[in-house]
């Protein structure tokens, strides 16, 4: 998110807090997005781009989202229909989320109807600060967890 649309009270947490305007941040995307269409000039064997809104927002991390569940969905909404509106096949966004606290997480955000605007979810498999990133995430059930977010 730009400085300039955030409401964060410190630079270094613009990226924690909802948009001043929902309805700009779209606008904001919807431009940015027909900005990176210039990229398949450039790069023609790439077929499709994937894009974060987010980056580990779920509990506990210093970039845990500061604002409530359905601002967060508001912030999905409007990243969605703002890439949407200049590329409608685009794949919806996939945020990046941190370890086990995401399994509590994602359920919890279900009702606020997130999935509407997400098509895949990433996430660190790591479970420690002493894990490696390249341990998978299956030991922790990570992707039969995952279900239960899965739009219908």
């Amino acid at each position: 998110m730009p400085k300039w649309e955030s409401t964060a009270p410190a630079n270094a947490t613009e990226g924690t807090y909802p948009p001043k305007s929902y309805g700009t941040y779209q606008n904001y995307v919807s431009w940015w997005r027909g900005e990176r269409a210039a990229a398949y000039d450039y790069i023609p064997n790439q077929h499709t781009n994937y894009y974060q809104v987010t980056w580990e927002p779920n509990p506990g991390p210093n970039t845990e989202w500061m604002g409530t569940d359905a601002q967060m969905v508001e912030l999905y909404q409007a990243a969605y229909q703002g890439a949407h509106a200049t590329d409608p096949t685009l794949p919806s966004w996939a945020r990046c989320l941190q370890h086990q606290s995401m399994l509590a997480w994602i359920p919890s955000m279900a009702p606020y109807g997130w999935a509407n605007y997400v098509d895949a979810v990433s996430c660190h498999g790591y479970y420690t600060i002493a894990s490696s990133s390249a341990k998978p995430p299956e030991p922790y059930d990570l992707p039969a967890s995952s279900s239960s977010c899965v739009r219908s």
